[in-house]
C-alpha cells in the first residue's frame, strides 16, 4: 500500500465509502460535481456543500457555469475540498462524485467522472427543446445506464424527486441528494450537515429542507449491505496540485468562491459520451 500522503493543518484525509463492498478509498483531495437544469436548486445544493467543507475545516472552492436565463438551460458547478484549493475547476475524468439532478444531465457530463467515481442521479427527466419538437429523442434508462456504467459501477438512479414531493414540495430534491451523498461522507458529522443547510436556506424553509436531507440519507442507508464490510483505506491521488497550477484561480483565503468556466481537453473529445441533445439558445 503506498504511503498517505500528510496534510498540514489539522484535517485528516477523508474516509469515502464507494459503492462496491470491501473497500475504503481515502481522497486528502475531494471534488465533486452537480448538473442540473435551472430552477432546480443546482447552484444551492453546491452552496451547502461548500459550506459543509468549510465547517468540516477544509479550504473550499467553488465554480459555476449556467446560461443567461435562470429556468431551462442546463447549469453546473463543482465544488472541490482540500487542505489547500488552487482551482475550483474539474476537468474530464476528474470528479470523484457527480450529482445529477436530472437524468439528461447525467449523461451529458459522464465524461467528466473519474473511473470509479460515485454517481447520484436524481431520477426525473426535465424535457428539453430539442425532444418537445421533434427533433431528438429522450434516452431511456437502459441507456442511462449502459453509458453510466462505461464510466463506473457506481452509479445510482436515486427517487429524489419521489422522496421529496412525499415531504410536499418536490424543490427539495436538491437536499435528498445532498442526503443521499453523505453517506459517503462519513468523516463529516451530521450535525454539520444540518448546520450548512440551516446556513444557506431560507429560514421558512429549513425544517423542510433537513427533513429531506435526512430523507435522502436514510434512503442511501437502506443500502448498506452493498457497502458493508468496508476495511482499510486506500490512497488513490495526490494531495495538491503543483504549486503553479490553476493560474490567475489560485486565491491564499480559504472558502473564497471562485468563478471558472466550463472546459475540455484534446483527450477528452476522443471519447466523450454525453449526448448532443439542447435545452434552448441559452445552454452554453
Amino acid at each position: 500500500m503506498a504511503k498517505e500522503p500528510a496534510l498540514s493543518n489539522r484535517r485528516q484525509s477523508l474516509v469515502l465509502h464507494p459503492a462496491a463492498a470491501g473497500l475504503a478509498i481515502c481522497w486528502a483531495r475531494v471534488s465533486f460535481l452537480l448538473a442540473g437544469v435551472g430552477g432546480q436548486g443546482t447552484i444551492l445544493a453546491s452552496d451547502v456543500l461548500a459550506a459543509v467543507g468549510l465547517h468540516a475545516g477544509y479550504d473550499v472552492k467553488k465554480s459555476e457555469v449556467h446560461g443567461m436565463a435562470q429556468r431551462g438551460g442546463s447549469v453546473t458547478t463543482s465544488v472541490v475540498w482540500a487542505d489547500t484549493v488552487y482551482s475550483p475547476l474539474i476537468g474530464p475524468g476528474e470528479a470523484d462524485f457527480f450529482l445529477a439532478l436530472e437524468k439528461l444531465e447525467a449523461l451529458r457530463y459522464a465524461e467528466m467522472v473519474r473511473p470509479g467515481g460515485v454517481v447520484l442521479v436524481n431520477d426525473y427527466r426535465i424535457v428539453p427543446l430539442s425532444v418537445s419538437s421533434g427533433s431528438d429523442q429522450y434516452p431511456d434508462d437502459k441507456r442511462i445506464r449502459a453509458v453510466l456504467s462505461a464510466v463506473t459501477p457506481h452509479y445510482y438512479l436515486f427517487p429524489a424527486n419521489a422522496l421529496a414531493e412525499e415531504l410536499g414540495n418536490v424543490r427539495a430534491n436538491n437536499v435528498v441528494l445532498l442526503g443521499a451523498l453523505s453517506h459517503w461522507l462519513p468523516d463529516v458529522p451530521l450535525p454539520t450537515w444540518l448546520e450548512a443547510i440551516r446556513e444557506r436556506v431560507p429560514a421558512k424553509f429549513v425544517q423542510l429542507n433537513e427533513q429531506a436531507f435526512l430523507v435522502g440519507r436514510e434512503e442511501m442507508e437502506k443500502l448498506r449491505s452493498v457497502l458493508s464490510g468496508a476495511k482499510g483505506c486506500t490512497p488513490v491521488r495526490e494531495v495538491l496540485p503543483s504549486v503553479g497550477q490553476g493560474g490567475r484561480n489560485r486565491s491564499p483565503e480559504r472558502g473564497h468562491v471562485m468563478m471558472g468556466q466550463r472546459t475540455t481537453s484534446p483527450a477528452a473529445a476522443g471519447r466523450k459520451v454525453s449526448p448532443s441533445f439542447r435545452r434552448g439558445s441559452t445552454e452554453p
